[in-house]
């Protein structure tokens, strides 16, 4: 019963995120959405974390099955990969020096906040 109960919340919190989607007309991974939505549920306690926690480790126990695919993709395309690797690796460090940089100034602006704050 506990496997069912817990299925149902995260069935529910992917319904829900595909829903806002279709309502909202925007394009966005479903799956990413429902986990904020999980997270929402947990935060406001609606819902407690041993009840979600049955199913989500079983799905973390096979959890490198979901990557079998994209593995496939990459082996099928290494002809296309190898023609735009120095793009590739210009793309991913360009990605994260920004992301980094991001975070870093986000970061900084959230700690200054909050010595202002304790000031």
């Amino acid at each position: 019963m506990k496997y069912i109960f817990s299925l149902i919340i995260l069935l529910s919190a992917l319904g829900i995120a595909h829903g806002l989607l279709f309502l909202l007309d925007f394009k966005f991974p479903p799956a990413v959405l429902a986990m904020g939505v999980l997270l929402l549920a947990l935060k406001l306690n609606i819902v407690s974390l041993k009840k979600c926690e049955v199913v989500g480790n079983l799905l973390l126990k096979y959890f490198p099955l979901f990557f079998i695919p994209a593995g496939v993709g990459i082996i099928q395309h290494l002809d296309l990969i190898k023609e735009n690797l120095f793009l590739i690796i210009f793309s991913v460090l360009a990605a994260t020096i920004g992301t980094l940089f991001i975070v870093g100034k986000v970061a900084s602006l959230l700690f200054a906040a909050n010595d202002k704050e304790q000031s």
